[in-house]
């Protein structure tokens, strides 16, 4: 399963950054690795899963999961 989500802080810090310097803000974990972009397919079905009572352990609580294979661009 893997699970993608934005990264707020990243987005807050990117505001203040000029384009070249910005960091990308899309975390997309499987397992115990990250890979970060700031554009990302996916290639098959996915939930989007909103839940505000259990977040993740990173404190997301909006997020997609999918078992498709995930493409990380730029």
């Amino acid at each position: 399963m893997k699970i993608l989500h934005v990264y707020q802080q990243r987005i807050r810090q990117n505001i203040k950054r000029p384009p070249e310097e910005q960091l990308p803000p899309i975390i997309v974990r499987d397992g115990r690795r990250r890979a970060y972009g700031f554009e990302v397919a996916i290639d098959g079905p996915c939930r989007l899963v909103y839940s505000p009572d259990k977040p993740l352990d990173c404190g997301a609580r909006l997020w997609i999961e999918t078992e498709a294979g995930v493409e990380v661009l730029r």
